[in-house]
């Protein structure tokens, strides 16, 4: 036996837990998010006899807002989300609401 390494790269709805910070514990997730997925996989691997040594969710790989969480220690590894939840799955920016306000003259 030996090790390997799944790799995916995926994009968008993903983010849920926006407000914990470095460190913070991250909370249960959402049966329908990317992370449960994730975490899904994670325990039907466990199942078939696999020792997990390393399970992380990167958001925003390689750049400089990227946060990454250890999905087996249940925390935020680096990073924190700048800004509060968008769009229905906190993936998209909500579309503007509404008529355009007036610009001042």
């Amino acid at each position: 036996m030996g090790n390997f390494v799944i790799a995916i790269e995926a994009a968008g709805a993903h983010g849920q837990a926006r407000e914990v910070p470095t460190g913070g514990p991250l909370p249960p997730f959402n049966r329908g998010t990317p992370e449960a997925k994730a975490l899904d996989a994670i325990a039907a691997l466990r199942g078939l006899g696999c020792t997990i040594t390393r399970a992380e969710f990167v958001h925003w790989p390689n750049t400089p807002e990227c946060v990454v969480d250890d999905l087996l220690a249940g925390r935020r590894i680096t990073g924190q989300f700048a800004e509060a939840p968008r769009g229905p799955e906190a993936s998209e920016p909500e579309a503007p609401r509404g008529p355009k306000a007036p610009e001042a003259a």
